[in-house]
């Protein structure tokens, strides 16, 4: 099964900062309601006040304005992304078989592909003749069909604070109203700018390279979804760098 190393090129946040190129940089003010911002976050405008535009993060509505990401100090890391690759296992006669991942995925994040394909697989309950799959936990179970099919598995679940410590060299959780101090969020975008960032749903897909970027639910990127469409891939999520890269094609 290949895995993910113990230590991904992201420097102090989930946007990798090393390789992610800002064309324009500016703040606006937060919007009303809005509890946490976490850095890397897919912000949009929010224009309910009447003399001021706020940013607020994205809801995936297909009727929001992108102004960028999200560029603070502290990070808050909810969930993280994970992609993994297993060929499933063969053996006769033909039966439905069963391989581990390695982590419980959140609710409903969990998606499988066939590699050779492309193809996403179908729920359901595998037997010897079909190629249907079902996950309980860290076990997922394939049909018959799928003997010897390397399967990609993608989906995000909930880090261990030790985990994100060590990854991301912050503690998990944000500084308690730090959004509350500042009332201001610095976010960076602008057409041609190029960002990489773990902050993506896993819920709708697989990203392709050369394929579209939208804006997902709670802030994040997605690759389907009813979102507006702001960007290109052009590094999709492996399981060697779970990152996600983009061009923005739209005026922030």
């Amino acid at each position: 099964m290949a895995t993910l190393p113990t230590t991904l090129p992201i420097l102090n946040s989930v946007v990798d900062q090393t390789r992610t190129r800002y064309t324009i940089t500016f703040e606006r003010p937060i919007a009303a309601g809005v509890a946490v911002v976490v850095d890397g976050m897919a912000m949009v405008g929010d224009y309910t006040d009447p003399v001021n535009e706020a940013a607020k993060p994205s809801a995936g509505s297909g009727s929001e304005k992108f102004l960028g990401t999200a560029i603070i100090g502290v990070v808050n890391v909810p969930n993280l992304p994970l992609v993994e690759e297993v060929v499933a296992p063969t053996v006769s006669p033909a039966a439905a078989v069963t391989f581990s991942i390695q982590r419980t995925p959140e609710v409903s994040s969990y998606n499988a592909f066939r590699l050779d394909t492309g193809l996403a697989l179908v729920a359901g309950v595998p037997s010897s003749a079909n190629a249907l799959f079902s996950r309980t936990g860290t076990t997922v179970t394939v049909g018959g069909l799928l003997m010897g099919v390397t399967i990609r598995s993608v989906y995000t679940y909930a880090p261990s604070f030790s985990e994100v410590f060590n990854r991301f060299h912050q503690a998990s959780i944000n500084f308690d109203n730090v959004q509350g101090l500042l009332s201001q969020c610095a976010i960076g975008g602008g057409i041609g700018s190029e960002i990489f960032t773990n902050f993506w749903d896993a819920l709708n897909g697989q990203f392709v390279n050369g394929a579209a970027v939208s804006l997902g639910a709670a802030g994040k990127f997605t690759a389907g979804g009813a979102g507006n469409v702001i960007g290109v891939v052009i590094k999709a999520p492996t399981t060697d760098d779970s990152t996600l890269g983009f061009r923005v094609t739209v005026e922030a």
